[in-house]
């Protein structure tokens, strides 16, 4: 990202903003699933969602 004295540019920023290819294949199977899930569900949530 540039930076303009010290402080990001946003509209630059988002307006340089390019989306990344599809995923492809192979997945997580749902036994990799899970475990992502309960590891996300111990992340700390601050804002209490």
């Amino acid at each position: 990202m540039e930076k303009v004295q010290g402080k990001m540019n946003v509209e630059q920023t988002v307006l340089a903003r390019r989306s990344a290819t599809r995923l492809t294949g192979p997945g997580p199977d749902d036994r990799e699933l899970a475990e992502l899930v309960e590891l996300a569900m111990t992340a700390p949530d601050h804002g209490r969602l």
